[in-house]
């Protein structure tokens, strides 16, 4: 009888729980319900701020393709465009032989590391590295290297904690540490100054570690610090450590196409091989190399690249008035707010989409701009963020 009761008595209290949360929904719906119509007859951003990946192809890009299409040409990287691509690309970083082009960015990641390391050897990057978090476990699965995750810090590798995790490490029974991989630009937007750098290239060099750089939007890296077009050649001429650099294409207007920049081992032809036996040696790659050029001859990416940051400084500056948001430092392309209401953030995610950002914290988003983000689209997402912010100080 006793077990009886108490079973009505914990059904009567779900059954409480269950229409308290039922009303709960209906408000939050009603909520977001409210802050869709405040905003959905205002003009949307042409371009929404979900990723500079989902930009168009820049004109001239396309123009080149175009023309590249014209009659025949050499595959394999052997055609005229791929070819001075390839030394312009070189002679930008003071690399000492011709980059190798390839398709995309996860092969191109693999093929950097592939040059400067071996099947199980241990390659260090951040918890939140895209080679770690968003890459299908290719690292593994594909050159039969283990990652080793540290913690970030703003993003970043620490050398002070990179070398700790070194000396800790187990040769005998352990991954041995024999690459570090980071990303220029990383995933929370901040930027490697080349202080962070040297050091992280000093530990490398010391412990006779290789470095891999996710340069995918390595532009934006070179608008905050213009000196990394010769730092890469510099860190493997003074510490020792071989330097394998994505150049980033398909961020600034390519269709598709990065390239890889090596300092200080294997020569093009072992690259080519290894490009070739993972996938990523074009057949045509013509069209990668004239869209490279139609980027850097006129300095095209550089300004590209100013644009796509100019105009995240404009957002954060138009955002800067909403202390919640907690915007803080931007130093390239993108900018992390924090929306506290999940109903206001999924009201203007459904009215002009990006992507929430874990990454950078608790009911974090992230806002990036690209080479055809407007002045306008801009000025659009502030005055929607105006309107619902405003409203939400009423309620």
């Amino acid at each position: 009888m006793r077990s009886q009761c108490s079973i009505r008595a914990l059904l009567a209290m779900l059954n409480k729980q269950g229409i308290r949360s039922a009303g709960q929904k209906r408000t939050m719906d009603r909520t977001r319900d409210q802050y869709s119509e405040l905003i959905e007859g205002l003009d949307q951003p042409a371009m929404p701020f979900s990723s500079d990946t989902d930009a168009p192809i820049h004109p001239a890009c396309l123009e080149a393709m175009m023309l590249a299409n014209a009659g025949t040409a050499m595959p394999y990287g052997l055609d005229v465009a791929s070819v001075r691509a390839a030394a312009q690309l070189a002679e930008l970083f003071k690399a000492p032989s011709p980059a190798q082009l390839v398709f995309g960015g996860t092969g191109a990641n693999l093929l950097a590391l592939a040059a400067v390391t071996q099947r199980g050897a241990g390659v260090a990057c951040t918890d939140i590295a895209h080679l770690h978090v968003d890459e299908a476990a290719a690292c593994e699965a594909r050159l039969g290297c283990k990652l080793l995750v540290l913690p970030n810090r703003d993003g970043k590798l620490d050398s002070m904690q990179l070398e700790e995790a070194i000396d800790a490490s187990d040769p005998v029974h352990g991954p041995r540490f024999s690459a570090i991989s980071l990303s220029i630009v990383t995933e929370v937007g901040t930027v490697y100054s080349p202080g962070e750098l040297a050091r992280i290239a000093e530990v490398a060099g010391r412990h006779g570690l290789s470095i891999q750089i996710d340069g995918a939007r390595l532009g934006y890296g070179l608008v905050l610090y213009p000196e990394l077009s010769h730092l890469f050649s510099q860190l493997h001429a003074e510490f020792g450590c071989p330097v394998s650099l994505v150049v980033g294409g398909t961020k600034f207007g390519m269709m598709h196409g990065e390239a890889i920049v090596s300092f200080g081992k294997n020569d093009p032809a072992v690259i080519a091989n290894l490009a070739r036996s993972l996938g990523q040696l074009p057949a045509k790659t013509r069209f990668i190399g004239a869209q490279f050029l139609a980027l850097l001859e006129g300095d095209l990416w550089t300004q590209l690249a100013h644009h796509a940051c100019d105009m995240a400084q404009r957002l954060s500056v138009g955002l800067a008035k909403w202390k919640e948001l907690d915007i803080g430092l931007v130093e390239s392309n993108s900018l992390y707010p924090r929306l506290e209401d999940d109903e206001l953030a999924t009201a203007l995610k459904g009215w002009s989409n990006f992507a929430g950002w874990p990454s950078a914290g608790s009911q974090r988003y992230r806002l990036m701009t690209s080479w055809a983000t407007s002045d306008i689209d801009v000025d659009r997402f502030v005055v929607a963020v105006d309107r619902l912010l405003e409203f939400r100080t009423l309620l």
